[in-house]
């Protein structure tokens, strides 16, 4: 991971204040969408075994190539696209953001964009 990340992640792993699953979120936020998921994609980490405990385990690679025909930093990235084609999609539609709005994923999948949609939201 970059270093910037890294840097957040030690802060946020040393942060007694953070104990919940929405204030780790909140934190990682100010990384942006793509650095955010990263992040999310990564877990559970070694170098993180507190921020492991917040963070929903992603699928393994054999589960996210059944489901999706994808896996790892290829699907990251298509996923991450997708999230932003949403985002953009809310705004043209509605004249607003989807930051602090109530946000469905109504799927049958292992919530690979549900924990996306948690960049835009604590209301998921």
């Amino acid at each position: 991971m970059q270093q910037h990340i890294n840097q957040k992640l030690v802060a946020m792993e040393q942060d007694a204040r953070i104990t919940t699953r929405g204030a780790a979120y909140s934190r990682l936020r100010s990384l942006g969408l793509n650095d955010f998921a990263l992040v999310l994609w990564s877990m559970p980490n070694d170098r993180y075994p507190r921020l492991s405990t917040l963070f929903p385990a992603m699928a393994s690679p054999d589960v996210q190539k059944m489901w999706t025909g994808q896996a790892g930093y290829t699907l990251l990235s298509q996923s991450v696209s997708f999230m932003r084609s949403a985002s953009a999609n809310y705004a043209e539609l509605t004249g607003g953001s989807l930051v602090g709005k109530r946000i469905l994923d109504f799927g049958c999948g292992y919530g690979r964009l549900l924990r996306l949609a948690a960049f835009y939201s604590d209301d998921v």
